[in-house]
C-alpha cells in the first residue's frame, strides 16, 4: 500500500535510532530513506496506531509486516500485547509442512519484522510482564532479552533452545548473548546435530 510506504518513510524515530535503519521490508530492501524529523507530528500516532491494528487484522504476512513497522516506533504496551497475539497463526504457517519452495517465506519475513519491532519496544521499556509460556512468547523473550537480562534469564534460555518448534530454536541461536554463560555452550554444542537444517546452521555460527 502506499500510504503505508509513505507513513513508513516519515514516522517519527521515537526510540530515537537512527532513520537510515533497515525497515518496511519488503519495500525498502537497503533501508528506509532518511527521516526528516520536522515532518512528523504527535498528532500522527493515533491514526497510525489504528491503521497497525487494522492491517494486523487482515491476517496475512505482507500486512503484518507493514503493521510491526509502523508500531515499532510509536506503539505502546497495549500495541506489543496485540502484536504478540497475532503470530500464534504466522508461527503455525512458519511451521507447516511446505507446499512450495517459497512457502516459508512471508511468515517467516512476517516473524522477522515483529522480533525487529519488538526490539523496538524493548528499549523503550515495553517488554513481556511474565515469563514466557507460548510459542510467541518465547520468541518475543530471545528479541527483547539484550535490553532486559532479568537475573536467571539462562535458564529461560536453555529452554527456548530446546523448544519442540525449529523455528523458535533457530531464533533463539541467533540471539545468543556473547559470551556464553553456562549451560549454553551445551545445548549450542547438542544443536550442531539438531534434526532442522536452518538450526544446525545457526549453531554452527555462534
Amino acid at each position: 500500500d502506499l500510504n503505508i510506504l509513505a507513513i513508513s518513510a516519515r514516522i517519527s524515530p521515537a526510540s530515537g535510532l537512527p532513520g537510515n535503519q533497515t525497515l518496511g521490508a519488503p519495500w525498502f530492501p537497503q533501508g528506509r530513506p532518511p527521516i526528516i524529523a520536522e515532518s512528523w507530528r504527535p498528532e500522527f500516532t493515533a491514526p497510525v496506531r489504528a491503521l497497525a491494528h487494522k492491517l494486523i487484522g487482515r491476517t496475512d504476512d505482507l500486512a503484518l509486516i507493514a503493521a510491526a513497522s509502523l508500531l515499532m516506533q510509536v506503539g505502546n504496551d497495549k500495541d506489543f500485547k496485540t502484536l504478540l497475539a497475532s503470530l500464534d497463526p504466522v508461527i503455525k504457517r512458519a511451521v507447516a509442512p511446505a507446499t512450495n519452495k517459497d512457502h516459508h517465506e512471508g511468515p517467516r519475513s512476517a516473524l522477522r519484522q515483529t522480533l525487529i519491532a519488538f526490539e523496538h519496544f524493548a528499549s523503550r521499556g515495553i517488554l513481556l510482564e511474565a515469563a514466557p509460556e507460548s510459542t510467541a512468547e518465547y520468541l518475543a523473550f530471545t528479541a527483547t532479552l539484550s535490553a532486559d537480562p532479568k537475573p536467571g534469564f539462562e535458564k529461560t534460555l536453555a529452554a527456548v533452545l530446546q523448544h519442540p518448534h525449529p523455528l523458535v530454536r533457530e531464533v533463539a541461536v541467533r540471539r545468543l548473548p556473547a559470551p556464553l554463560p553456562p549451560p549454553l555452550p551445551t545445548h549450542v554444542l547438542a544443536l550442531m546435530a539438531d534434526a532442522d537444517a536452518k538450526v544446525r546452521s545457526a549453531a554452527c555460527e555462534v
